[in-house]
């Protein structure tokens, strides 16, 4: 779960509904265009995972940072778009 209640399904709802899909893909391209940041965005949700079993010592926490899953989609597409073909030749 995000910070703005979304969850990973919402974004399969948005493939399976295309006025969604359309409504989600201007809103996306909006900000892209004039370099906008959602508020919901800037935000970032901090977990700490064991790296063994039962072992809660400060040491042995690895810490990840969640985003929010369109933020995290669209960042993948871009650096997917630059860097694959940077990486490959």
């Amino acid at each position: 779960m995000s910070y703005s209640g979304l969850h990973f399904r919402h974004c399969k709802v948005y493939i399976l509904k295309i006025e969604i899909a359309r409504i989600k893909y201007k809103l996306v391209n909006l900000v892209l265009r004039y370099t906008y940041t959602l508020v919901r965005w800037i935000k970032l949700m901090p977990v700490m995972l064991e790296k063994s079993l039962r072992n809660i010592n400060a040491q042995n926490l690895r810490v990840i940072l969640l985003l929010e899953v369109d933020f995290n989609a669209l960042y993948k597409i871009i650096f997917n778009r630059r860097m694959m073909p940077v990486l490959e030749a």
